[in-house]
């Protein structure tokens, strides 16, 4: 197997669609994306605050790297690396997952009426 950039974004999709069902939510269910072949739309609406962290370390990684080796441990700590690294914001600091989490959370708690405010990070 090669290098695909593409494998770090479907990453990102499926952390997004675990936050979004460990929040009680569909993840193909969504806002903005709409598409009756993706099951992840919602998943897609909750990551676009965090595409360009992804996009950035895709770029990076695949520039720094040889797209035709073999996806190997080095290139897979490339390719997760967005994912575990700890990014601030409004003095916390966390995890995109934590980040997701938490705005997963917050997309239940506005759909169910217990919240008007839609908790997502300024990464």
């Amino acid at each position: 197997m090669r290098h695909d950039p593409r494998e770090a974004k479907q990453g990102c999709g499926a952390l997004t669609a675990r936050a979004l069902c460990g929040a009680g939510l569909h993840p193909s269910l969504g806002l903005q994306h709409h598409n009756r072949y993706d099951p992840f739309c919602l998943a897609n609406d909750l990551m676009e605050p965090f595409r360009p962290i992804v996009d950035r370390a895709v770029f990076t990684g695949v520039q720094a790297n040889d797209p035709t080796l073999p996806i190997d441990t080095r290139a897979k700590t490339w390719l997760l690396a967005p994912f575990t690294e700890v990014h601030a914001c409004r003095g916390e600091r966390r995890t995109i997952f934590d980040w997701l989490a938490r705005s997963a959370r917050s997309l239940a708690a506005a759909i169910a009426g217990r919240s008007r405010a839609l908790d997502l990070a300024d990464l």
